[in-house]
């Protein structure tokens, strides 16, 4: 291996420590020569214990990045070495490898800010008391940098999953933006000891300076409650009461019944079960609920969900599969956003393939097939214990690339939203005005081809669908089959050849067509969509097969 022949050149290692994890002081006492020992260690173990080290990055990169980082590392101070092992990890480009124990939640000093990032900006949401007049502020910058570079700085070297950058907003930036480490090793702060943000509020820019008076669980991605009465939260001053999805935060599940909209509302925050009731037993209070009241819709909010254990999903995807009273288009829906994470995102995938689950919010943070359950490896001199993912989660198709789970209606939140107690996902799907690509083709579909399309480029061009305008290929040939297998063979074919004609340089698409039009009994058009998809994949060898036999037949 090429990254094992450049670390025989090195000097030998150290012995493993025996602690789990670094004191602090540890850290800030190490040589130069250790860090050393300690890269190398790393360098060697990554691709023993990664199930995949190398499915984003090759091997010769990796070798130039450890041996890059192995020349300059005698000049660096801690920080910089913290920043630069992290930069190394994030090369992987796994949401559940790199990470790092004194950078992350168990940090005991940041800034007393909670930023937080929204498509309009990255936000002041919460504060120390003393801080209060810039809560609900924009940052504009941080010690040395803009808050754009800034943000770019942390996302080279925040774990997260490959093409998806949902764990570095909803995480990276209300920890790495206040970490004095992260910062001072980025150059983004002179010291490690104080900070400057400029932040603007109603239009006019403030200076604060800043020391590390806090810990990260204080500021935590998933703690939506104050952790005390000496913080301010932007939505102090609310008019509108709390909604349903704020309103326990500390609570890993529970339920609610909004009986103006005979909607069953359910917020499950973590796949791990509470000390006073089992998942199991939840939900199936929730299912019993839902036999025995006047429920028309049925909400599943995993927007805040951020894992845990998939040994729990299967009372939840059984629930919902055997409630024939919900499992249909347009009762079943699911908030999803860019917290949805490792094991959320394999009950995303489930609901998926197994339910008429229509999914509504913001793209989840997790590639749909991911590598995860993490394994440390331990660094022998300042015992950080860094986690290596050690399995490959597949629940979907192996040639699904999707970097995540795009919702079906967008829902984007804004901070004046959570400033003003609004939410846009469950206000969406109360108003029920987003029909299902599925209803619209299958329309049209009856009145022509011509009807059809319309109806598709009407659909894809409606900002609620937004997120899955471009990556509707797979439904719509779904679809197609479903029509085909109840032998409404008219319409499944119009259904295919609005796939093909909409995704012109997709082989799968043209050679369903070709299917569709040999059960229509129309060989000419069958051999002209075939040798259509024969010419974007030559080595499609099902469509080679059915050319072979139509030409066959026609001479």
């Amino acid at each position: 291996m090429l990254v094992l022949s450049l670390l025989a050149i090195l000097t030998p290692l150290v012995a493993p420590r025996v602690a789990d994890c670094q004191t602090e002081s540890t850290l800030d006492s190490m040589t130069q020569e250790q860090w050393q020992a300690d890269l190398r260690h790393l360098a060697e173990q990554m691709p023993k214990v990664h199930i995949n080290l190398f499915h984003a990055m090759t091997q010769d990169q990796f070798q130039t990045a450890v041996k890059s980082f192995d020349s300059r590392v005698l000049g660096l101070n801690t920080d910089e070495t913290l920043v630069e092992l992290s930069r190394l990890t994030a090369m992987v480009q796994d949401g559940h490898t790199g990470y790092i124990r004194p950078l992350l939640y168990w940090s005991k000093e940041n800034y007393p800010l909670k930023l937080v990032w929204y498509p309009d900006g990255i936000f002041v949401q919460r504060a120390k008391a003393e801080h209060a007049d810039i809560v609900g502020g924009r940052v504009v910058q941080i010690g040395n940098a803009s808050i754009e570079s800034a943000y770019n700085s942390i996302k080279d070297i925040f774990p997260h999953d490959q093409g998806n950058d949902g764990r570095v907003r909803v995480a990276g930036v209300p920890l790495y933006l206040t970490q004095p480490r992260v910062l001072h090793g980025l150059h983004i702060a002179d010291t490690a000891g104080e900070v400057r943000y400029i932040i603007e509020v109603n239009g006019q820019r403030k200076t604060v300076v800043l020391r590390p008076t806090v810990t990260a669980r204080d500021i935590s991605d998933r703690s939506f409650v104050k952790p005390d009465s000496s913080w301010v939260d932007a939505r102090d001053g609310a008019v509108s009461p709390t909604p349903e999805w704020l309103k326990h935060g500390d609570r890993q599940y529970w339920f609610d019944y909004l009986s103006d909209n005979k909607t069953l509302y359910v917020q499950f925050n973590q796949v791990l079960p509470q000390t006073n009731q089992s998942i199991a037993a939840f939900f199936g209070d929730v299912f019993d609920f839902l036999d025995h009241h006047d429920v028309e819709r049925f909400v599943l909010d995993i927007r805040n969900n951020d894992g845990g254990d998939n040994g729990y999903l299967r009372p939840i995807i059984v629930g919902i599969i055997q409630a024939k009273k919900i499992n249909r288009r347009g009762k079943l829906f699911t908030i999803i956003g860019p917290e949805t994470f490792s094991a959320a995102q394999n009950l995303t995938n489930r609901l998926e393939l197994y339910t008429e689950m229509t999914f509504v919010g913001e793209p989840t943070a997790e590639n749909v097939n991911f590598y995860g359950d993490d394994r440390r490896i331990m660094l022998p001199n300042s015992g950080l214990a860094i986690g290596m993912s050690q399995l490959w989660w597949q629940d979907e198709d192996p040639r699904d690339k999707r970097s995540s789970t795009s919702p079906e209606v967008a829902a984007d939140m804004t901070f004046d939203d959570y400033r003003n107690n609004r939410d846009p996902a469950l206000e969406e799907i109360l108003a029920g005005k987003a029909e299902p690509l599925e209803e619209t083709l299958t329309r049209a579909a009856g009145e022509g081809f011509e009807r059809a399309i319309a109806g598709f480029k009407n659909w894809a061009s409606d900002p609620l669908h937004h997120y899955v305008a471009n990556t509707a290929e797979r439904r719509v040939n779904t679809l197609g089959y479903k029509l085909l297998e109840q032998k409404s063979i008219p319409e499944a074919v119009t259904v295919l050849r609005v796939d093909a004609e909409t995704h012109p340089d997709s082989w799968n698409a043209w050679d369903s067509l070709g299917e569709a039009y040999v059960a229509a009994g129309k060989a000419a058009e069958a051999i002209a969509a075939y040798e259509r998809s024969l010419k974007l994949n030559p080595e499609n060898r099902s469509g080679i097969d059915a050319l072979t036999l139509l030409r066959s037949k026609k001479q």
